[in-house]
């Protein structure tokens, strides 16, 4: 045998038997011993003694059995078939014994399911508070699959268990499952490939159609964000290198990648660029929110190299790099290698290949408005006699493969095709992947592009202030786009887009007034209705200095009613109706009102609301509606704001007790409901009770209040991160499984019905905000409070879901909820476009129902706004009838 060979397998062997050695848990479904269930709370069947069924807390039915291989191979498994779930969910739990210290560790998965159900695989406390240690949802598929998760946890919580929870009915079956504790080198080991082969991982050489999707340009600098304008011309450079981006103009700008894999992340890299400026900048690389390495550059009239070594996270979520500078630039030849120094450049693949949908529209088309839907392409390199191959997906999962193009003359190498609608439901989200192959040779890196058909808004190309549906988003072109095309109306201006309306941002200095007239003015062009809000204290007119509280230092109170409203009167009388409403601070019942600093209560209650907040903010809301109505009558004044939780604990009661109702003519209130359905439309979760106890229940005791609309102003159904959507390949490796997107898509559309149903007149959803891109990247599992925006930063499917309700629910008036049956809750409304009809939203409590066939007699619309088809699961159907809709059930 080879010497090292021989070293080689004794490696493997070493590696093996250190793997062995720090096994946490090994279970098999052919462990001894089996814990026969009694049939109470609706649990039944045989478990292995060693997987405990941990769902007594929860309402559903179950059934577990031991299956053995019929052929006699001696495999055995754990089936689950899960035949309801009313509350809570199916979970079994294994106890596991973590080390105190940070670790590594590999989760090895065997499992598969006839249903493609999803598994929660979590490790957590098994008492209170519960916390969640580590957490992964794999969607299973029919026969027996492998899922293998490596990952690296700190201490772990008290005493710690694996559960395996399961959300939806279906039928699972469980093999195997292991965890291993892995040293860093050992886990070095696994990862390693041959580096000198991986000259760079970098793999976009050139952008042939502009900016691929997860990329991001942004101007950082100025009151419009995204006006610098970008270029990828091939004339515009001056060296032999292939131009990536040229920075046309910007006075301070920042270009983000969309992330990409490291093949082997062991030892020191460099990361290296080409850069030609007219003002000095900085190049660094990012994993996971977390800079790995940086290098400033300077102005220079021809191309220099930047360059910087870096060690990349063996474990990391993805790589990003990040350009920032100001004014013109030309950035080429970019590169990621093995080593301190970067080598000669050499591109990742020799060709490029681009596809795009048109990024001004935010890749949004509207039936009868746009032309046809469509995609364009683009191939630069040596390609000759290669074929371009294309495939397309919708959100169901139907694909079609469209005619290779063979790149046999330079014609070829371009061109617009046609995107393929699915017959009989051509509204919806389709990806469209393309390879560029020389044999079984990839020259490119797949280009991918997300699309998205809907129904022309009702209220496309005019203003709609009668409409109940408002966002928060920027005035970039594809925000304003995407947003009216979704029949979204109305924008808020707070968080990322405040600047258009805060005081400290109109009143830096006080008697220096900044008006952002262009930044209302590209709203108002593209026919949006406005909600400004009177807030953000300038640090000149606070009680107190500011005190590093950064963001929060906003909400402090203002020293002096009456600078705030000389800033209401000059703001009003400024923007005059360019603004349709405005609401009286934000969110004064939590982290943005204070009064006091206390500096002996500590770090995280220094600021302080005093002892009377309640009392303090309805004195600063007399002053800002009696400014308001002696300028503008009419105005429409948002007050109160109130909310669920312990933040909003007794504020709308104590407020109106005030007499705050006499104070605005609208009152408002924000609500996050969290991430499951149930939560959402169940009268009995605890976050119904908290809207009906904290919010509507003392408005309807408060003759005063009762007389005034209620807007909310702020919310959506999103406590957690929102998936990938359809793509693949732009987030690699972290493609959400298809009917997870689905899911998730309803829930928006759900959580307006049930807003509405409360007595809610408007709905700003916060979906689409999150700095200037539509989504900015977060660390791993930080709410980016973007429901309507993918993990890369493009429009999530849920748009078009969003897009079908609005066009159906405006202007819909609620009738009443009807439960149909013990699954399925119907929103009834008045149906705008049949006199005498109704339209009712049906919704699946469970997770995965089939709804009710409704006959003839109704014309059902699903989730998309397409004809619903029978023999498809649905969890959200539209239902147009002449006839009372619990009635077609009879």
């Amino acid at each position: 045998m080879r010497p090292r060979l021989w070293v080689a397998l004794v490696c493997l062997l070493g590696l093996a038997l250190s793997l062995r050695a720090d096994t946490l848990l090994d279970f098999r479904a052919s462990s001894e011993g089996a814990v026969t269930l009694d049939g109470a709370g609706g649990r039944s069947g045989q478990v292995p003694a060693a997987l405990r069924e941990d769902s007594a807390w929860a309402d559903v039915t179950v059934a577990y059995s031991l299956e053995t291989d019929p052929l006699g191979s001696g495999l055995e498994w754990l089936r689950a078939r899960i035949d309801g779930i009313r509350r809570g969910h199916v979970q079994l739990k294994h106890p596991v014994e973590l080390p105190a210290a940070p670790a590594i560790y590999r989760l090895t998965l065997t499992a598969g399911s006839s249903t493609s159900s999803r598994l929660q695989i979590t490790l957590g406390g098994q008492t209170p508070p519960y916390q969640t240690w580590w957490e992964q949802t794999v969607t299973l598929q029919p026969g027996r699959h492998t899922h293998t998760f490596d990952f690296e946890l700190g201490n772990p919580p008290s005493s710690p268990a694996l559960f395996l929870k399961m959300r939806q009915p279906g039928e699972l079956d469980i093999y195997a499952v292991t965890l291993v504790r892995r040293t860093r080198e050992q886990l070095a080991a696994a990862l390693a490939t041959d580096a000198a082969a991986t000259r760079n991982a970098f793999p976009w050489p050139e952008f042939p159609l502009g900016l691929p999707e997860g990329w991001n340009f942004t101007e950082l600098a100025g009151p419009n964000p995204q006006t610098g304008r970008i270029a990828t011309a091939r004339a515009t450079a001056r060296s032999t290198h292939p131009l990536l981006v040229q920075v046309v103009e910007g006075r301070s700008w920042r270009l983000s990648s969309a992330p990409f894999r490291i093949p082997s992340p062991v030892g020191v890299h460099n990361a290296s660029a080409y850069i030609r400026a007219s003002a000095p900048g900085r190049l660094a690389l990012f994993c996971d929110g977390k800079e790995l390495g940086g290098m400033s550059f300077e102005a220079s009239t021809e191309p220099r190299r930047v360059e910087f070594p870096f060690t990349p996270e063996m474990l990391g979520r993805w790589h990003v790099l990040q350009w920032s500078g100001a004014g013109p630039a030309v950035i080429e030849a970019v590169q990621i290698a093995s080593g301190a120094s970067a080598p000669a450049y050499t591109p990742a693949h020799p060709a490029a290949l681009a596809l795009s949908a048109g990024r001004e529209r935010g890749n949004v088309f509207m039936a009868d408005v746009d032309p046809s839907p469509f995609f364009e392409y683009f191939v630069t390199g040596p390609v000759s006699g290669a074929s371009l191959r294309f495939r397309v997906t919708d959100l169901y999962g139907a694909a079609s493969e469209l005619p290779a193009i063979t790149l046999d003359s330079p014609a070829a190498l371009s061109g617009r095709l046609p995107l393929p609608l699915s017959p009989g439901r051509p509204y919806g989200s389709y990806r469209v992947e393309a390879e560029l192959l020389r044999g079984d040779e990839a020259l490119a890196f797949p280009a991918e592009v997300v699309v998205h058909h809907v129904r022309r808004p009702r209220h496309w190309g005019r203003l709609a202030p009668e409409s109940r549906f408002g966002n928060h988003f920027h005035p970039a072109p594809d925000h304003l786009h995407a947003a009216k095309a979704i029949g979204t109306n109305w924008n808020r201006f707070h968080g990322g887009n405040g600047i258009g309306t805060y005081w400290h941002a109109v009143e830096p200095r006080q008697g220096e007034w900044r008006w952002h007239d262009a930044y209302l003015d590209a709203y108002r062009d593209a026919h949006f209705s406005l909600v400004g809000v009177w807030f953000g204290t300038p640090g000149w007119a606070r009680p107190h200095r500011p005190h590093g509280n950064g963001w929060l230092d906003n909400g402090w109170a203002p020293r002096d009613n009456a600078e705030f409203a000389r800033y209401v009167a000059a703001s009003l009388r400024h923007y005059g109706r360019k603004i349709d409403a405005w609401q009286i601070w934000n969110e004064p019942w939590g982290e943005f009102w204070f009064t006091e600093w206390r500096p002996e209560l500590g770090a995280t209650r220094q600021w302080h609301p005093g002892d009377r907040p309640d009392a303090d903010f309805a004195a600063l809301s007399k002053v800002a509606w009696e400014t308001a109505r002696g300028i503008r009558p009419d105005l429409p004044v948002l007050g109160i704001n109130g909310t669920i939780g312990e933040r909003g604990k007794n504020w709308m009661a104590r407020l109106l007790r005030l007499g705050a109702a006499e104070t605005c003519n609208v009152l408002t209130f924000h609500a996050y409901l969290g991430g499951e359905l149930r939560q959402i439309i169940d009268p009995e979760s605890g976050r119904q009770r908290e809207m009906r106890n904290r919010v509507f229940d003392p408005i309807a005791r408060t003759p005063a209040a009762t007389r005034l609309p209620i807007w909310l102003t702020e919310g959506n159904w999103l406590q957690r991160e929102i998936d990938t959507g359809l793509h693949h390949h732009v987030v690699l490796g972290h493609a959400t499984p298809l009917d997870q997107v689905r899911d998730n898509a309803v829930l928006l559309p759900v959580y307006h019905a049930q807003m509405f149903a409360l007595g809610t007149e408007k709905v700003f959803s916060y979906a689409l905000n999150g700095g200037p891109e539509f989504y900015r990247p977060t660390n791993p599992g930080q709410i980016n409070w973007g429901a309507l925006a993918t993990h890369a930063r493009q429009i999530h499917p849920s748009a078009t879901a969003y897009s079908a309700m609005a066009w159906l629910l405006d202007p819909a008036k609620f009738l009443r909820r009807a439960q149909l049956d013990a699954d399925t809750v119907a929103f009834v409304f008045t149906d705008p476009d049949h006199q005498g009809r109704e339209l009712a939203v049906l919704v699946g409590t469970d997770l995965r129902p089939r709804l009710p066939a409704l006959g003839a007699a109704a014309t059902t619309l699903d989730f998309l706004g397409n004809p619903a088809r029978p023999d498809i699961t649905h969890r959200l159907l539209y239902v147009r009838s002449a006839t009372p809709v619990e009635s077609l059930l009879k």
